[in-house]
């Protein structure tokens, strides 16, 4: 999860958007202002995505990782 300071949520996402490490990206309400959907292969990959890169794109303020153990489901359909 993000927290960015006053700046353009949507200009800060297509910049974390535009990492190769990143897969998704979603602009939220309520404490947090957006996620991003990150795949390393190890944590020190994820480390560095996070420290080297995220962290170091004007206008965010803060980070939180949350690390995935085990996906029950991951799917792109939509039952509408």
């Amino acid at each position: 999860m993000i927290l960015l300071l006053v700046f353009t949520q949507r200009e800060v996402a297509e910049k974390i958007a535009n990492l190769p490490e990143i897969q998704e990206v979603h602009i939220i309400a309520g404490d947090w202002d957006m996620i991003a959907k990150v795949r390393e292969k190890d944590v020190e990959g994820l480390g560095k995505a996070v420290l080297d890169k995220i962290r170091e794109i004007k206008g965010v303020k803060e980070t939180v990782s949350l690390i995935v153990f085990e996906s029950v489901k991951e799917t792109t359909f939509l039952y509408l």
